[in-house]
């Protein structure tokens, strides 16, 4: 005899949600792990078409880094600094499928020790390699940013471009006089008469200036004297070139300061007839800029993946 089975007891409300939750929670795993899966399959077959490119390690085929020294030239990490462009230029320098290197400048200057350390790194990379180096100057190419510039073998100028401003300048605020008028002193006790120099809540001293333009004084004289030394042969006598003023490209061509007025492509035509490829060095990674820019497309689309059902989840 078939025994009659008990009719199943009907579920609540609250367990058919909970239900109805699992099964969401269940969908959006397996849709999570199919957009990482497609992303990590993207970036397999990124990484095999590069290993079978011309862009590939190993590869032979001949090629140009540029290097592009862009805005501000400092020790801080968030600017252009000496670390990051002296690590792409060994790599560039170091690199045996390239025959020369390029620097693509755009940049009003900064610190002079920082474009000295980049500079110093150029010399000997160029006696060690024996590879040239061609300097290119965008909008502007001054202070210390002419101070790298002048190191290349040649440098090319857009006949728009500012050249200049060779020279040295120290510059400071002073509150002394708004932090009177509010009933606020400001003592400062130093060791020397100079060692409070230019304390911007004290009135300023004669003492202060003078040491203060002794100071630029000789930092522009030593700039001067390196360009005499690096453009020697080049330079005219039409200007003093040292006033810290800036001229256009072409002003700067008739003055010595660049030897051909032309752009980035135009130093690829005359350089590199052979038609070596151009490759844009990322100063943030040490990388090429191609590939950098391939990595975060992938990481975004994985992120985007994920991030599209966060409103379930929290439904």
């Amino acid at each position: 005899m078939w025994k009659k089975k008990p009719n199943a007891t009907p579920l609540s409300n609250e367990d058919l949600l909970r239900v109805q939750i699992a099964s969401e929670k269940s969908d959006l795993r397996w849709k999570r792990a199919k957009r990482a899966l497609v992303a990590v399959m993207a970036a397999w077959g990124l990484a095999g078409v590069w290993l079978a490119s011309d862009l590939g390690p190993g590869k032979s085929k001949a090629h140009v880094p540029v290097i592009r020294i862009e805005g501000g030239i400092a020790g801080d990490s968030t600017k252009i600094n000496a670390d990051s462009v002296n690590k792409l230029l060994a790599k560039a320098f170091d690199d045996d499928s390239a025959s020369a290197v390029v620097l693509y400048i755009d940049s009003p200057g900064g610190s002079p020790a920082e474009a000295d350390r980049i500079g110093s790194f150029i010399a000997r990379k160029k006696q060690e390699t024996g590879k040239p180096l061609y300097s290119v100057c965008a909008n502007m190419c001054a202070s210390a940013g002419y101070m790298i510039a002048m190191h290349g073998d040649e440098i090319y100028a857009s006949k728009y471009s500012l050249i200049g401003s060779i020279g040295a300048i120290l510059s400071s605020w002073n509150f002394s006089q708004a932090i009177g008028k509010v009933g606020v002193q400001h003592n400062a006790y130093a060791s020397g008469k100079l060692k409070a120099m230019l304390n911007p809540y004290a009135p300023v001293k004669a003492g202060d200036v003078e040491k203060a333009q002794e100071l630029v004084d000789g930092m522009g004289k030593v700039f001067a004297e390196q360009v005499r030394f690096y453009r020697k042969g080049k330079l005219t006598s039409k200007v003093d070139l040292f006033t810290g003023e800036v001229w256009s490209g072409e002003e700067a061509k008739t003055y010595g300061l660049v030897d051909v007025i032309g752009t980035l492509d135009d130093v690829v035509h005359d350089k590199f007839p052979d038609g070596s490829q151009i490759l844009d060095m990322d100063k943030s990674g040490g990388g090429f800029r191609l590939l950098r820019s391939a990595s975060q497309a992938i990481s975004q689309g994985i992120q985007s993946g994920m991030l599209a059902h966060v409103p379930l989840m929290m439904q």
